[in-house]
């Protein structure tokens, strides 16, 4: 899926713009490991190189490609169904082109020919969005596999922060500018711009949180106030939440599919006003929030795989389902219990509760980016190479 490929891929680049410090020196012992480009972002750029295969030569992005149907809990080599790129779609189009611009400035440094080749697709998918301006949902009626279809309002919003921080043009800033007072002006509501509750199929925060915490100076002032005391407010009320729940949640009493993916996605809320504001009650409640999927909730038990206490053993996973081996593979968020806080099962089949997701893990990574302690860090890599050497000799 190219809009939740693209939304964890900017989880990630953003916990490296906002913590390259703990994430520059870790080593993954991977194939990359000796280049010139840090490990964190070699992983990342994994998702980059496949997003780039999805653009079209007009700048168009086709919004995912799967099978049909969903197959069963089988490895992916062993997948024989074909597969479909499915039609364009608009907010696919606008991510794509976001995290690209996005990308392009995270990996200038280190490599200018990919950062180049990010950029130039960017543009030719903002581009391709300007003489399309229609919120254009792709034709998903062959398929029964996920469809993330939203409308493309945020996207295009976030597209044009980001495009706007890593080349700072007039036409960038002027349309982002222009989208964000479009929001203050919807005549739909009076509530805050900056969401406490948001995910995939809402990602202006992303563009919103760009903007806040921009360098460059020709930003409007109005909106920057506006933007910050919505910011500072909203994180005011998870910190409020996390005080107010008796297990420290940042989502409070608040459950539903894929929360726990939400709760440590609010880390990011935390730490923009912690930065606005430099209180540290924000990086407080963000350890909240990493205590409560780590096991201080009503389970006494991890959400995380292969970590913590009594870990999820049966993830709907299908290559943890797929592999002959007993443990999950390590390092999973599962989606955590709803529509409330008892209703989780580890059984494979609760996909409601038990699944997996990448932008679930995208915010765990963001969450606890900066807590990183490279030298422990490289400790545990080369511990669970080992578990995973024993586990391949079984």
């Amino acid at each position: 899926y190219t809009v939740n490929g693209a939304f964890t891929a900017a989880m990630m680049l953003r916990a490296w713009e906002d913590f390259e410090e703990q994430l520059k020196p870790l080593k993954f012992d991977i194939p990359e490991s000796t280049n010139a480009t840090p490990d964190y972002l070699d992983e990342v750029r994994w998702e980059l190189e496949w997003l780039l295969k999805m653009q079209a030569e007009d700048g168009r992005v086709y919004h995912k490609v799967s099978a049909l149907n969903f197959c069963g809990f089988i490895l992916p080599d062993r997948e024989t169904a074909k597969r479909y790129v499915s039609p364009w779609g608009s907010a696919a189009t606008a991510e794509f082109a976001a995290i690209m611009a996005q990308a392009a400035r995270v990996y200038r440094p280190f490599d200018s020919a990919f950062s180049g080749r990010c950029l130039a697709a960017a543009r030719k998918s903002y581009d391709f969005l300007l003489s399309h301006p229609e919120d254009h949902h792709p034709d998903l009626s062959a398929f029964s596999t996920g469809a993330y279809v939203f409308a493309d309002t945020g996207d295009r919003l976030w597209m044009a922060a980001e495009l706007w921080e890593t080349t700072g043009e007039a036409k960038y800033h002027q349309d982002l500018e222009r989208r964000i007072e479009s929001y203050r002006h919807d005549g739909k509501s009076t509530s805050r711009l900056v969401d406490g509750n948001w995910d995939w199929n809402n990602v202006r925060n992303l563009g919103f949180f760009t903007y806040l915490l921009s360098k460059r100076g020709d930003r409007n002032t109005k909106l920057v106030d506006e933007l910050r005391g919505d910011a500072v407010r909203v994180a005011d009320d998870i910190v409020d939440s996390t005080k107010r729940d008796p297990y420290g949640r940042t989502l409070g009493s608040t459950y539903f599919w894929g929360c726990n993916g939400t709760e440590l996605r609010l880390a990011m809320n935390l730490h923009v006003a912690q930065v606005l504001t430099g209180e540290k009650k924000y990086e407080a409640a963000i350890l909240d929030g990493i205590n409560h999927v780590f096991g201080r909730n009503i389970h006494g038990r991890s959400y995380v795989t292969g970590v913590g206490n009594r870990p999820p053993m049966f993830p709907h996973d299908r290559r943890s389902g797929g592999d002959g081996i007993s443990a999950p593979w390590p390092g999973y968020l599962i989606g955590g219990p709803w529509p409330n806080a008892g209703d989780w099962r580890d059984e494979r089949d609760d996909y409601k509760t038990n699944e997996i997701a990448i932008n679930w893990n995208g915010a765990l990574i963001y969450a606890l980016s900066p807590f990183v302690e490279p030298q422990e860090f490289d400790a545990s890599i080369r511990a669970a190479k080992g578990t995973a050497t024993k586990d391949a000799g079984r």
